[in-house]
């Protein structure tokens, strides 16, 4: 519940947000570590609120929160919710998973809303699960996040694409919560915080424009299950062939009569004798046998089909395809009962 004497203006609108200074009134009564919030949120701002200026602020009020009172926090969760959309605005990537914000910013959006801790009880800690660890990379981030905290949100997902859910969800929280906190605020300007809510809004749709199809492109049910046949998948560009025969080369679309020239052009610049083909479970073989002609075409040695270790964080691996040899399956067979035949002849030494 908001204590009447508190008033928190931010001052922005978002076209201005990072160079207005944080207005706060002042109130009577023990202090409960303001002060020190307050000259954190300045700093914050003098450094020109960037993703790592926001991160050192969060570590601050997180540090500064066994000390605080309900008003005090509910200020913090206030102050955390702009400065992080200062920080997020103008970067480039952030509502598809940009490296920039997912140690700095994102963590303190995954984490629970700032709240004080509760007289008489031990001292909760809700957010450092969140944190990233020293060591911690943007991928190995993700990657934990999504075994665990995100596993219903990120966990069907292969790595490659957990960056985008992980910042969607962080953006999603961070919309509800400063929905929430305006909706609670009898002190904040309107004109001020509905432009606030307004950035979040527009963040996360363009978070979800982006991650819905990358949800489905990354999901782990389209690649073949790796048995023991399967080995570590050795580098070398990647050619993608989707349900409607669709090509793409690490990602990017190449229409049919230009394939193999860029193919061509990607193994010299890759410098890889190995072309790595990803084809959908249920895809057909002869799928396959065309893009074995289209790599020895372009000058690939060999072909490793790409599939995944049936357990999280679903590794990359690849069954390793002689040009010269036929498929050892029939024409109309799917690629994953492929993958089961040369299962079978890996355990039979052949």
């Amino acid at each position: 519940m908001w204590r009447s004497f508190v008033a928190l203006a931010v001052a922005t609108a978002i076209g201005g947000c990072g160079q207005d200074a944080i207005a706060v009134t002042d109130h009577g009564g023990a202090d409960r570590n303001r002060a020190a919030l307050l000259a954190a949120a300045r700093e914050c701002r003098t450094e020109g609120n960037t993703p790592e200026a926001f991160a050192a602020f969060a570590r601050t009020a997180l540090a500064l929160r066994v000390g605080m009172d309900e008003t005090v926090a509910e200020e913090a969760e206030l102050l955390l919710l702009a400065l992080a959309l200062d920080a997020v605005a103008r970067l480039p990537g952030a509502a598809t998973g940009g490296d920039a914000a997912m140690l700095t910013v994102w963590p303190l959006g995954l984490a629970p809303r700032f709240t004080a801790p509760v007289p008489g009880r031990p001292l909760s800690d809700a957010w450092s699960e969140y944190m990233p660890g020293a060591d911690e990379s943007p991928g190995r981030y993700a990657l934990r996040l999504c075994g665990a905290q995100l596993a219903r949100r990120c966990g069907q997902i292969v790595p490659e694409g957990q960056a985008a859910v992980v910042a969607a969800v962080a953006i999603e929280r961070f919309t509800d919560r400063v929905r929430a906190a305006v909706a609670n605020c009898l002190t904040c300007r309107p004109e001020i915080w509905q432009a606030r809510i307004d950035g979040w809004e527009a963040l996360d749709r363009a978070a979800v424009a982006y991650v819905e199809p990358t949800r489905r492109r990354m999901a782990i049910a389209r690649w073949p299950v790796a048995g023991p046949g399967a080995e570590p998948a050795p580098p070398g560009p990647t050619l993608a062939i989707a349900d409607d025969g669709g090509a793409t080369v690490d990602d990017e679309p190449v229409g049919p009569t230009a394939l193999v020239a860029y193919l061509a052009a990607s193994r010299r610049e890759a410098g890889a004798d190995t072309l790595r083909v990803h084809l959908e479970p249920a895809a057909r073989s002869e799928r396959l046998t065309s893009a074995l002609a289209e790599a020895a075409a372009a000058g690939f040695t060999r072909v490793a089909l790409v599939a995944r270790v049936p357990r999280y964080p679903w590794t990359q691996v690849a069954y390793l395809l002689d040009l010269r040899a036929p498929l050892p399956v029939k024409p109309g067979d799917p690629i994953q009962i492929l993958a089961r035949v040369l299962d079978v002849r890996a355990s039979d030494g052949r």
